[in-house]
């Protein structure tokens, strides 16, 4: 592979996804006085190990086609695997949001926490890369 530094890009996407695995999804309050009721949930006691398995899954892969050990094709797989982290982050923050706005409707408040987000930019950043190395190991071959 002559662009390694693509295969890097992908393999730091692969980095934040782990990485956003383990920040807050979502924080929560309800109630007032000694019935206030207040949740932080880390995204690891969700779908965050699923994302942990991307990221760790995305960095191997880049790593070992930046040093030309893995075939061309197998920057299509990081960018797919990163591809998928961002759709099940997307899932995610429609399932959080709803779930908010459930408990908004009941006086409550909340956010989405940055887990979401980070994980979101993980993926997109990862199948990038991924999609470039690809592309460009393609042209560069002979």
């Amino acid at each position: 592979m002559r662009n390694a530094a693509l295969c890097w890009i992908a393999a730091f996407g692969g980095g934040v996804l782990a990485g956003g695995a383990f920040l807050d999804s979502v924080s929560a309050s309800a109630g007032r006085g000694t019935l206030a009721v207040s949740i932080d949930q880390s995204y690891i006691d969700g779908d965050g190990p699923i994302e942990l398995v991307l990221g760790v899954a995305i960095i191997a892969i880049g790593a070992l086609l930046a040093f030309g050990v893995l075939a061309r094709w197998t920057a299509w797989v990081a960018a797919g695997l990163g591809l998928l982290g961002a759709v099940i982050a997307v899932a995610d923050v429609i399932d959080v949001q709803n779930k908010l706005d459930d408990v908004e409707a009941l006086g409550g408040s909340g956010s989405i926490g940055p887990a979401l987000w980070v994980c979101l930019a993980g993926g997109v950043i990862a199948a990038v890369g991924g999609t470039l190395a690809a592309i460009s190991s393609k042209e560069s071959s002979p």
